[in-house]
């Protein structure tokens, strides 16, 4: 009897063909992910794929969980391509379907009517707020001008005799 690789165990008690688990260090994961060796410890991080440790504190993944993730990845990226060539529009060939084309022209004369109305709304906001920010600053000024006034006309009824102040 053959003694299986090391980093594998056999299960023997099925009457199947004997099915190999694999053990993965980060790097063949990441040679397999096609990722970093640093995004398969960040995966392993934050629980994207399942792993153990061996008795030195070193990552062990399990190769099927690397596969099925390689997979999603892939089913990902298919689906992605599938809805970005669904966007692509382009216009019928001449003679193919000149409504569908003019509906697509009308439409997007109204969406970009309404992004104008849009921006000026927009600019005219922005004009208030430039208006409310410069009579601040004049507001403020006038309130540093009052605290000042206000602080000499303190100062000044300090400097009074206590009889004056007494006496009015």
């Amino acid at each position: 009897m053959e003694l299986p690789e090391e980093g594998t165990t056999e299960n023997a008690t099925s009457n199947d063909a004997p099915s190999a688990v694999r053990l993965l260090t980060p790097a063949e994961a990441s040679a397999l992910l096609d990722v970093s060796e640093r995004q398969v410890r960040n995966y392993l991080q934050r629980g994207i794929l399942g792993h153990t440790t061996d008795g030195k504190g070193h990552y062990r993944i399990l190769e099927v969980e690397v596969l099925e993730l390689r997979e999603d990845r892939r089913r990902q990226r298919q689906r992605a391509e599938t809805a970005r060539q669904r966007r692509t529009t382009t216009l019928p060939p001449k003679g193919g379907r000149p409504d569908r084309a003019l509906a697509l022209a009308a439409a997007t004369d109204a969406l970009a009517g309404r992004l104008g109305e849009a921006l000026a709304t927009v600019n005219t906001f922005a004009d208030r707020l430039a208006t409310a920010e410069h009579h601040r600053g004049a507001a403020e000024a006038r309130v540093e001008a009052l605290e000042s006034r206000v602080e000499a006309l303190e100062l000044e009824r300090a400097r009074r005799p206590f009889w004056k102040r007494w006496l009015g």
